[in-house]
């Protein structure tokens, strides 16, 4: 029987006798645990009552067992957050007994077994199962240099193909998988072996994974050449630069300047890689990178008309790749895909049939794969709410689509990756479980903790995020969304929990931000955020008390209100072409005559996240230094104008990825969030009462090391959908969670 069991945020060890949520353990008396250990190991079935009395009490045991199983069942409710009327995870089966209904995986340790997972869908007859080949016993060794060797004699000697069959679990808490072109080896990102992420190689049917990288900085993408020797890395530490590494030690590393991610040609001669320049353009051109004697030469290829939003992906020949992207000059059309010639340099439209391309969620090509027997196949997903699917289509030598799509495999989650499928058929994929939540650190005027940090009694099962509050903290709003259930602006007495709801949207449900005024009387919101190219994101303002939204402003989110609430700060997105000259910067909209004025800017870098001081006389804001750095900055406030740039006051040194910047309640400390020890986590910043300049160095305030562990979300994405918000009595935050695991199937 399995010893460990995932479902949804929830993990359950039955040896340790611990449930855990995001990491977090979970305080569970052993009736309640036993029985759910009892539920959670044949999830779908039916355990009756009387099968739970025998499991939990001995024959001859007098107890009022009804009493006492209600009593258990209802506490298990009462920790997973679930509701009897509408099950998530425990359903009451009348008469009978009890049954799980949630999606599990089960596991023996860290060696994942096969479950239900995702559903396979087939689109052909498929072949009998052939005898898989196993491996005898390996010496272990003791250098990582011999333990590659093993690997690279595992690969010329193991089998040829692996069983066929449903698909799998292969790894848990991994995503950016990749594979060698025979299906073997599998490199992928992890940091089940401690608190970074990094890269990690094993073979696809057995064996022990070997840590490739090592150190402090956070991998967020990887690909294994097709022969299986280097690794193509990037790193958040490394700025705008990828590394080629080689797999087996010894090799030195070969940075490739201002690329942001690449990839291996078919053959492995050549790169195809996104490259920024400079490099804090928004949107990076493609260059062509010709490997030679172990050295990249970077070759432009796609001129400036294109403008790419995703990873090229390789033709099976080489002769080619696909990009996500639109023209500049039709900057309002939606994003597509496109097929790009390398010898003729010209560029046509991919259409995949029976699609509807459009700009919200359009489908995401993984691969241009050819099978032994010549015939070529694109790999593409689509993602419907909280639902995905695979599908496959032929091809032609230059991508023409032959025939129609076959659905490959489907399920529910975030599809977040695939790598191109092997030779003998393998397919390995990511799928993704999202949950977000509102947690409050409760303060004195001060800012002193007065208590432990607590998480806000909300339904599970949707995201909540942007959570702000009013200065006295006994209101709040915040940003609901569920998967097929749209988007809602939540307005919530903290004191009494009533909550109203304001505003419901069909929208992208991830995206925007909500922004109370001080007193708690209005609120300023997005309904939907596009922020690619020429920006589509205007903001609403909604009494507290309900009403019709009016439309105040374009292209904005709202931040600071002032004191009185009759303004409020707003970041205004300039247009992404290249040619703009006008970054993103902070503006100013009077909310009584709904007129937008400039308020703060920096020619040469993008302004963001601007927050008024109590008394309206400061500002505090994070300027963009890098793609992986920013820092924080104080101008005095004048005639509602910020200072001018020479007399800013820095208050961090642009050294770490500084975010969301709040003054304290008596303007005297900044609080803000940084990655300074390598988690998302809250730090301040004492300033000088009356100069506001810094006095000494910031200081962790609030860490969130166990919330947020072993996760697969880049720390950039995960401190981007972070907002903090902090008050007289307390200190709001959403911290975002997603947990990817590896699923390997075969493909016909």
């Amino acid at each position: 029987m399995a010893a460990q069991f995932r479902f949804g945020p929830y993990e359950l060890d039955v040896a340790d006798l611990e449930l855990r949520k995001n990491g977090v353990r979970l305080k569970l008396q052993e009736q309640p645990f036993r029985v759910l250990a009892a539920l959670v190991e044949r999830p779908g079935e039916v355990i009756t009552r009387e099968e739970l009395r025998h499991r939990l009490w001995a024959h001859d045991t007098f107890v009022d067992f009804d009493q006492s199983l209600n009593k258990a069942v209802n506490r298990l409710r009462e920790v997973l957050r679930d509701d009897a009327s509408q099950p998530r995870y425990i359903e009451t089966v009348p008469r009978r007994g009890y049954r799980f209904v949630a999606h599990v995986q089960a596991s023996h340790g860290t060696a994942p077994v096969s479950s239900p997972g995702p559903a396979v869908l087939p689109t052909e007859d498929r072949t009998p199962p052939r005898r898989q080949v196993r491996l005898g016993a390996l010496i272990a060794v003791g250098s990582v240099a011999a333990a590659f060797l093993l690997l690279a004699l595992w690969r010329m000697h193991g089998p040829a193909k692996p069983t066929l069959g449903p698909p799998q679990l292969l790894v848990r808490d991994a995503f950016s998988p990749s594979l060698s072109s025979d299906g073997k080896l599998l490199a992928y990102i992890s940091n089940r072996g401690g608190d970074v992420p990094q890269v990690w190689v094993r073979p696809v049917a057995s064996g022990k994974a070997l840590q490739v990288t090592r150190g402090a900085a956070r991998h967020y993408f990887s690909e294994l050449s097709p022969d299986g020797t280097h690794l193509l890395v990037a790193s958040e530490e490394q700025g705008t630069e990828v590394q080629l590494l080689s797999v087996f030690p010894g090799e030195a590393e070969i940075p490739i300047a201002h690329a942001l991610w690449c990839r291996f040609a078919p053959a492995g001669e050549r790169l195809l890689c996104a490259v920024a320049e400079p490099p804090q353009a928004p949107d990076p051109s493609i260059s062509l990178v010709i490997l030679s004697h172990g050295e990249p030469h970077p070759v432009t290829f796609v001129n400036r008309e294109y403008q790419m939003t995703a990873p090229p992906v390789w033709s099976a020949t080489g002769a080619s790749f696909l990009f996500l992207g639109r023209r500049r000059k039709e900057l309002a059309a939606d994003f597509s895909w496109w097929i790009a010639d390398l010898s003729t340099a010209s560029v046509r439209h991919l259409v995949l049939p029976g699609l509807v391309q459009g700009k919200e969620m359009p489908p995401v090509v993984h691969s241009w794969s050819r099978r032994p027997d010549s015939w070529m196949f694109i790999f593409y997903s689509v993602q419907d709410q909280n639902a995905w699917r695979l599908y496959r289509i032929r091809v032609s030598n230059t991508g023409k689509p032959l025939g129609k799509p076959e659905q490959v495999v489907a399920g529910t989650g975030l599809f977040t990756g695939a790598a191109p499928v092997s030779t003998n058929g393998t397919l390995v994929y990511a799928v993704a479980d999202l949950s977000e939540e509102l947690f409050q650190i409760p303060v004195d005027p001060r800012g002193h903790r007065t208590g432990p940090v607590q998480q806000l009694p909300l339904p599970e099962g949707a995201l909540y995020y942007s959570p702000s509050a009013s200065r006295d903290g006994r209101r709040m709003v915040y940003l609901q969304a569920e998967f097929g259930q749209g988007k809602l602006v939540t307005w919530r007495d903290l004191t009494t929990g009533t909550e109203r709801v304001l505003d419901k949207s069909t929208e992208v449900p991830r995206d925007g931000s909500a922004s109370l005024s001080p007193n708690g009387s209005r609120v300023v919101f997005n309904r939907w955020c596009d922020l690619r190219a020429i920006p589509d994101c205007p903001s609403f303002l909604i009494s507290a008390e309900g009403g019709r939204p009016e439309r105040i402003c374009d292209n904005c989110q709202a931040r600071g209100f002032s004191a009185d609430g009759s303004w409020v700060l707003m970041q205004h997105y300039a247009e992404r072409a290249r040619d703009s000259q006008v970054l993103d910067q902070i503006t100013a909209v009077d909310l009584a005559t709904k007129q937008e004025r400039a308020f703060l800017g920096d020619p040469k870098h993008p302004v963001y996240h601007a927050f008024l001081s109590p008394d309206d006389q400061w500002v505090v804001f994070k300027r963009l230094v890098s793609w992986t750095k920013a820092q924080l900055m104080i101008a005095a406030v004048k005639n509602g104008h910020a200072a001018p740039e020479p007399d800013w006051i820095a208050v961090t040194d642009g050294g770490f990825s500084d975010d969301k910047p709040q003054f304290s309640p008596d303007g005297n400390t900044v609080y803000f969030t940084s990655d300074r020890d390598g988690y998302l986590c809250i730090w301040t910043q004492r300033l000088d009462p009356r100069t506001k300049h810094p006095m000494g160095s910031p200081t962790a305030y609030e860490h969130f090391h166990n919330t947020l562990g072993r996760e697969a979300i880049s720390f950039a994405e995960r401190q981007r959908m972070a907002d903090l918000t902090v008050t007289a009595d307390k200190i709001l935050i959403n911290l975002p969670h997603r947990r990817d695991d590896l699923w390997r199937t075969q493909v016909p």
